[in-house]
């Protein structure tokens, strides 16, 4: 668990920074960064905000 909600922004930030951007795109990234939401929001004491793809 990260207990600094910063760290893990920052973290999952520089993952997706990895990424090359003819790997994924900007719609799967999206997507992945919503999924790593919700499963940092289960290891929480206080659910994390809900991402929405508009």
């Amino acid at each position: 668990m990260i207990p600094d909600r910063t760290a893990w922004i920052d973290r999952c930030c520089d993952a997706l920074n990895r990424l090359h951007t003819d790997d994924m795109s900007t719609e799967q990234i999206a997507a992945l960064t919503v999924m790593l939401e919700n499963i940092n929001a289960l290891h929480q004491a206080t659910a994390a905000p809900v991402l929405r793809l508009v």
